[in-house]
C-alpha cells in the first residue's frame, strides 16, 4: 500500500524507527490542498486542508499492514487524525494512497521547534523544496 507523507513522516530516520519495513519510493504533489499547522501552541502538527489552486509536496512510502498499525498510533487515529485513501498521480498513473488528515476543530497554532526540525529534515531527505513548509510556518506566526 502507498502512504502519503507531508510532515515529520518524511523524515527517513524517524520513519525507520516507527515503521521499519516502510520503503520510500518517490515524491508527488497533492493538488488543491494547502499545508497547515494545527493544534495548540507548542503542540501543533501538520495537516492538509482543501484549498483550490494550492498544492502540497508529498513523499510516498510503500508500507505494510504492521506499518499502518504503527502509524495509527503515532497519528493519534482516530481521535486526532482520520485516515482515508486518496488518488494521486505517481509514476505516470493514478494510484490510491493512504493519507492522514487532522480532524476538524483544531485551529492554526505554532509547532514545537523539534517538530519543525524533523519536518525540515524530511524535506531534505525527500529532496523537496521547503518553500511550502516555510509558508505554513509563516502563516501560523512561527519565527523562522
Amino acid at each position: 500500500m502507498f502512504y502519503l507523507a507531508y510532515g515529520s513522516n518524511l523524515n527517513l530516520s524517524d520513519m525507520k524507527i516507527r515503521c521499519p519495513k516502510a520503503r520510500a519510493v518517490g515524491n508527488a504533489v497533492l493538488n488543491d490542498y494547502r499545508l497547515v499547522f494545527c493544534g495548540q501552541d507548542q503542540a501543533s502538527w501538520l495537516t492538509v486542508r482543501p484549498s483550490k489552486g494550492e498544492y502540497v509536496p508529498v513523499g510516498i512510502w510503500e508500507i505494510e499492514a504492521t506499518d499502518e498499525a504503527a502509524m495509527d498510533i503515532y497519528e493519534g487515529y482516530p481521535e486526532l487524525y482520520d485516515k482515508t485513501m486518496m488518488p494521486i498521480s505517481f509514476r505516470n498513473e493514478t494510484v490510491d494512497a493512504l493519507i492522514y488528515i487532522m480532524n476538524e476543530g483544531y485551529e492554526e497554532a505554532q509547532p514545537a521547534p523539534s517538530y519543525v526540525d524533523a519536518c525540515m529534515q524530511g524535506y531534505r531527505d525527500f529532496s523537496m523544496d521547503n518553500h511550502i513548509l516555510l509558508k505554513a510556518l509563516r502563516h501560523c506566526g512561527y519565527q523562522i
